[in-house]
Protein backbone atom coordinates (compact mmCIF):
# COMPACT_ATOMS: atom_id res chain seq x y z
CA UNK A 1 0.00 0.00 0.00
CA UNK A 2 1.58 3.32 -1.07
CA UNK A 3 1.01 5.98 1.30
CA UNK A 4 0.57 9.86 -0.85
CA UNK A 5 2.13 12.29 0.84
CA UNK A 6 1.20 14.92 -1.18
CA UNK A 7 -2.59 13.87 -1.01
CA UNK A 8 -1.87 13.69 2.92
CA UNK A 9 -0.55 17.31 2.60
CA UNK A 10 -3.37 18.97 0.43
CA UNK A 11 -6.10 16.75 3.03
CA UNK A 12 -4.38 18.58 5.56
CA UNK A 13 -4.37 21.63 4.37
CA UNK A 14 -7.89 21.59 3.40
CA UNK A 15 -9.00 20.52 6.85
CA UNK A 16 -6.73 23.44 8.70
CA UNK A 17 -8.07 25.77 5.78
CA UNK A 18 -12.20 24.54 7.14
CA UNK A 19 -10.93 24.76 10.78
CA UNK A 20 -9.71 28.41 10.41
CA UNK A 21 -13.18 29.17 8.64
CA UNK A 22 -15.03 27.88 11.06
CA UNK A 23 -13.54 29.58 14.08
CA UNK A 24 -14.13 33.04 12.02
CA UNK A 25 -17.43 32.30 10.47
CA UNK A 26 -19.52 35.14 12.05
CA UNK A 27 -17.37 37.83 10.40
CA UNK A 28 -15.25 35.34 7.80
CA UNK A 29 -11.23 35.39 7.26
CA UNK A 30 -9.05 37.19 5.21
CA UNK A 31 -6.19 35.47 3.18
CA UNK A 32 -3.74 37.13 5.78
CA UNK A 33 -5.50 35.36 8.96
CA UNK A 34 -5.98 32.17 6.69
CA UNK A 35 -2.30 31.79 5.70
CA UNK A 36 -1.15 32.88 9.43
CA UNK A 37 -3.05 30.24 10.85
CA UNK A 38 -2.22 27.22 8.24
CA UNK A 39 1.57 28.49 8.74
CA UNK A 40 1.28 27.08 11.87
CA UNK A 41 0.41 23.70 11.08
CA UNK A 42 2.05 23.73 7.54
CA UNK A 43 5.08 25.65 7.99
CA UNK A 44 6.31 25.60 4.20
CA UNK A 45 2.63 25.95 2.59
CA UNK A 46 2.85 28.64 -0.13
CA UNK A 47 0.00 31.19 -1.07
CA UNK A 48 -0.66 29.38 -4.41
CA UNK A 49 -1.42 25.80 -2.41
CA UNK A 50 -3.78 27.96 -0.02
CA UNK A 51 -5.27 29.42 -2.66
CA UNK A 52 -6.02 26.02 -4.50
CA UNK A 53 -6.73 24.73 -1.50
CA UNK A 54 -9.79 27.36 -1.34
CA UNK A 55 -10.79 26.58 -4.84
CA UNK A 56 -10.92 23.04 -4.13
CA UNK A 57 -13.34 23.67 -1.07
CA UNK A 58 -15.61 26.14 -2.88
CA UNK A 59 -16.01 23.99 -5.94
CA UNK A 60 -17.63 21.28 -3.37
CA UNK A 61 -19.42 24.15 -2.03
CA UNK A 62 -18.08 23.60 1.85
CA UNK A 63 -16.94 27.49 1.63
CA UNK A 64 -17.89 30.67 -0.24
CA UNK A 65 -15.21 32.77 -1.82
CA UNK A 66 -15.82 36.48 -1.76
CA UNK A 67 -13.62 37.90 -4.79
CA UNK A 68 -14.32 41.38 -4.50
CA UNK A 69 -13.65 41.18 -1.04
CA UNK A 70 -10.23 39.43 0.74
CA UNK A 71 -12.22 37.24 2.83
CA UNK A 72 -13.66 34.36 2.79
CA UNK A 73 -16.75 32.77 4.53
Amino acid sequence: MDFDLEKARRDELRWVILRTLYSAQEIGASENIICRTVDGAIPDVTASEIRRGLDYLEERKLVSVNRNRPCWF
